[in-house]
């Protein structure tokens, strides 16, 4: 734990001197790691994005439930929170929707839009477009490309 802490505190220091306003803890398996990386980065007085992945489960690779994460995770004083790769855009739908119901905080959303020509952007955004409404941070990640980012850039003009 030790070293975590000085490896995660040595990185998100060299960031915030070198300008950064931001820390984006993105894809983390185990809630205890993200816990340790996010308690480092919250004392840079950066706002501090945490952001966990899923498996079909609804749960991290190491079981750890949105729950437990936001329980574990809201104290802490971060500036948002959700998930990033992780299953399917209708997998990670139904988990961030768990997270708008269990906490108050802005919601990061960045779902896998799955591996070589399982949706294009059109697809992706029709899945994902629920969460227009209420998550604050949106985003593509595994399996995307600009186009991605531009479909899901138009709907959110178009509302």
């Amino acid at each position: 734990e030790e070293e975590l802490r000085d490896m995660f505190a040595e990185l998100c220091g060299a960031g915030v001197r070198a300008g950064a306003g931001h820390i984006m803890l993105e894809t983390f398996m185990d809630v205890r790691m993200m816990e340790i990386a996010a308690q480092e980065a919250v004392k840079t007085g950066a706002e501090v994005i945490c952001s966990m992945t899923f498996g079909k489960r609804g749960r991290t690779p190491m079981g750890d439930t949105v729950k437990k994460i936001v329980d574990t995770l809201s104290p802490l004083g971060i500036a948002a929170i959700g998930l990033n790769c992780s299953t399917d855009p209708v997998g990670s739908l139904a988990v961030i929707r768990e997270f708008k119901e269990l906490t108050s905080l802005p919601l990061y959303f960045k779902p896998n839009a799955g591996m070589s020509d399982t949706y294009d952007a059109v697809q992706f955004a029709d899945e994902i477009e629920p969460a227009l409404d209420f998550v604050s941070y949106i985003g593509a990640c595994c399996g995307s490309d600009a186009s991605y980012i531009a479909e899901l850039r138009r709907r959110i003009t178009d509302k």
